[in-house]
């Protein structure tokens, strides 16, 4: 019985640390004085992304590291991406012009390219800031709204970096 015991422990234990080796790791970065240039096609077709410097916006950037890059060096990482007003204390997107205005683009964070993504067509992005350096930000965008995620549905605190 003890060696039954001890085993279900053991057992737990290791699919416990199994299972958060595997999640993916998430990142939650804002970047002061930046926005968002898309080059390419304004469809959902793929285009190329460039994040740049020395603009009053900031650029909201989320990435999900979810593959293991040993086997694939140059895939990228799924992102979400899109710019807003600083001194705004909340900001809500979620008509397709209020999107497009926001550069609202997810796609992946490299390809043979550079980053690619495409507009995110529909969804509602909402901010409230929390702090001098954070924002409570919440993403709902249907699997529609890109070719790259099919839904995502998140909240999650943003830091400046």
């Amino acid at each position: 019985m003890k060696n039954w015991f001890g085993l279900l422990i053991l057992s737990i234990l290791f699919l416990g640390c199994q299972s958060k080796e595997n999640l993916p790791k998430e990142t939650y970065t804002i970047l002061p004085n930046h926005y968002i240039d898309l080059l390419g096609p304004d469809t959902l077709r793929r285009s190329r992304f460039l994040i740049l410097e020395k603009a009053p916006t900031y650029v909201a950037y989320y990435n999900a590291d979810d593959h293991d890059l040993k086997n694939c060096y140059d895939c990228g990482s799924p992102v979400i991406i899109f710019e807003f007003d600083p001194s705004l204390l909340s900001f809500r997107y979620s008509t397709a012009r209020e999107l497009k205005t926001a550069n609202v683009i997810s796609g992946w964070s490299s390809g043979i390219g550079g980053p690619q993504g495409s507009r995110v067509q529909s969804g509602t992005i909402t901010g409230q800031k929390q702090g001098p350096h954070q924002w409570l930000i919440s993403m709902d965008l249907p699997a529609d709204s890109s070719i790259y995620f099919k839904g995502f549905k998140k909240t999650a605190l943003y830091k400046v970096r």
